[in-house]
């Protein structure tokens, strides 16, 4: 049922540990001969704690898969990925060790773009990959977010797909600096980010303009990836 509602639809929702390799591969074919660009992917939190313990193998193999369509002209163990998030180590936190895990699964070509951190210089130096501290929300432009709008066409060379770890603000700068760029981007959602995009309409339409234009949405739970499909139409 759930490789079935993917083919009708840009919903995709899965349990990792339960998503074989050989229905992934069926599944990742099936959607390159739709044409699909658009995913929404469910981690299992029954196999995980909440975004702490995790895994990131099955989940990355699936990434590369469900990433494909249009990117696949470039071989996904080739691609340069740019993170970009205000929630990551030192910050302690469920999401801050979520993307600390898949930062260490894609090391070898994973650069991160974080808020300063008081305690940066007792992780970033033992990390393992590269990790850029800039205050990613402006004190004086307006939308405070157009500051990563600046960094990522200055340096859009650089990467092939961006990771957002929250819709707003951050993912309205990678929608925006899609429009100039062309770079995709890949969101990666969890219930408060969503509650705060669903506080007010202008926000909401905001959310639903990044959420549509990326090319993969992870939820982290099968509830919340119901949600995005009821209230985002994804």
């Amino acid at each position: 049922p759930v490789l079935h509602s993917f083919c009708h639809s840009k919903l995709f929702i899965s349990s990792a540990p339960a998503l074989h390799r050989s229905n992934l591969s069926r599944w990742a074919r099936d959607a390159r001969n739709r044409n699909r660009s658009q995913t929404v992917h469910w981690l299992d939190s029954r196999h995980s704690s909440w975004w702490g313990g995790l895994s990131w193998r099955p989940l990355a193999d699936q990434v590369r898969e469900a990433v494909g369509s249009t990117l696949f002209q470039t071989r996904m163990s080739e691609k340069k990925l740019l993170l970009i998030t205000p929630d990551f180590p030192p910050n302690e936190g469920g999401v801050a060790r979520y993307l600390r895990a898949l930062a260490e699964h894609f090391k070898s070509r994973i650069e991160v773009l974080a808020d300063p951190h008081p305690a940066w210089s007792t992780f970033d130096p033992l990390a393992g990959y590269p990790i850029y501290r800039v205050q990613l929300l402006s004190r004086l432009l307006w939308p405070r977010w157009f500051k990563i709008v600046k960094y990522l066409w200055k340096y859009h060379q650089r990467y092939d797909v961006i990771l957002i770890s929250h819709v707003l603000p951050i993912g309205s700068a990678a929608w925006l600096g899609k429009k100039f760029t062309g770079v995709p981007y890949v969101v990666f959602t969890h219930g408060m980010d969503i509650r705060l995009a669903m506080s007010s309409g202008r926000k909401r339409r905001l959310a639903t303009k990044v959420l549509k234009g990326a090319q993969l949405v992870v939820a982290n739970s099968q509830a919340l990836a119901r949600e995005l499909a009821r209230d985002f139409d994804i």
